[in-house]
């Protein structure tokens, strides 16, 4: 049986850095303290690759996610679901800088 963390946002602010995303807390109630999976809510965007980073906490050195794929993705807006090794804390990483600032919508999966 599957747990769901709750809806969460993470923001590229092209004004802070045009790639990355700030850091994203999957928990912020604390109640999971980490996830197997993240859904996510792809807005429309520049072409471009999408992978994730990972932390122990919101303020340390992040590192890409080895068990998270990096996924194509296209100027449309789509739904997707990566894998995170018991991440709670995250950001997003895309391969090409960003047009205009990105919303995305996420929730945390433990199975």
């Amino acid at each position: 049986m599957s747990v769901f963390g709750p809806v969460v946002t993470g923001l590229i602010d092209i004004s802070e850095d045009d790639d990355l995303s700030a850091a994203i807390d999957l928990d912020p109630s604390h109640e999971w303290q980490g996830f197997d999976f993240v859904k996510i809510m792809i807005p429309a965007m520049t072409a471009a690759n999408l992978s994730l980073m990972g932390c122990l906490s919101i303020d340390g050195t992040f590192a890409d996610i080895a068990a998270s794929e990096s996924i194509p993705v296209t100027t449309s807006a789509r739904a997707d679901t990566l894998k995170l090794g018991g991440f709670r804390f995250i950001k997003i990483k895309t391969s090409v800088a960003q047009a205009a600032d990105r919303t995305f919508s996420l929730q945390g999966e433990k199975v």
